[in-house]
């Protein structure tokens, strides 16, 4: 079959994709490889979760492709990009980039994990979540880390963004990311 006879080639070209481009993503036989055309990384992974939630409508406190404010730039890395910024109840703001999470509350700002350290995330509380009031408590993460000074950070008061940063920070821990900041680095 021809990559232009192909009824998924069809569907695809409407979007933009050349022909050359398709043809990287076929098989030895032929067929679509959608493993290839999935290629799942933290970017991609946030912004599809997060787009999904504030398509439904179910998140109002997060913003995908923020502007980056110039005291938040001047923090970044070569090549790292702000995906998400949420703004929980205590009106500080999560900016969540494709290698870390940044946390600015007034003019501080600091770095609260590197997503490669994400170990594991647990909804509401580690030990007995069912003691906690959910209604107080469902907008609360507790993230184990691998290394660092700091083996526990508690995200809490997220509204409605937990579940979407839950689903992100899960997918992380399932999938363990090398640690790319020291590579850039040393560029």
């Amino acid at each position: 079959m021809e990559v232009a006879d192909n009824p998924v080639f069809r569907q695809v070209r409407c979007y933009g994709v050349n022909e050359g481009s398709i043809r990287s993503l076929l098989d030895s036989r032929g067929v679509l490889d959608f493993a290839k055309m999935i290629a799942w990384n933290p970017e991609t992974r946030l912004r599809n979760v997060f787009a999904k939630a504030l398509h439904k409508g179910h998140v109002r406190n997060a913003e995908l492709s923020p502007p980056a404010p110039e005291h938040i730039a001047s923090l970044l890395s070569l090549g790292e990009k702000c995906i998400v910024v949420v703004r929980d109840k205590k009106q500080r703001l999560l900016w969540v980039t494709d290698r870390r999470l940044l946390m600015e509350d007034g003019p501080a700002v600091s770095e609260l994990f590197a997503f490669s350290a994400v170990e594991r995330v647990h909804w509401m509380a580690r030990e007995n979540r069912f003691q906690l009031s959910k209604s107080d408590n469902f907008d609360r993460l507790e993230i184990d880390l691998m290394s660092g000074e700091t083996r526990e950070v508690t995200l809490d008061e997220l509204d409605q963004a937990v579940f979407p940063l839950l689903s992100f920070l899960q997918w992380l821990a399932r999938n363990r990311l090398p640690d790319v900041e020291p590579a850039i680095r040393n560029l």
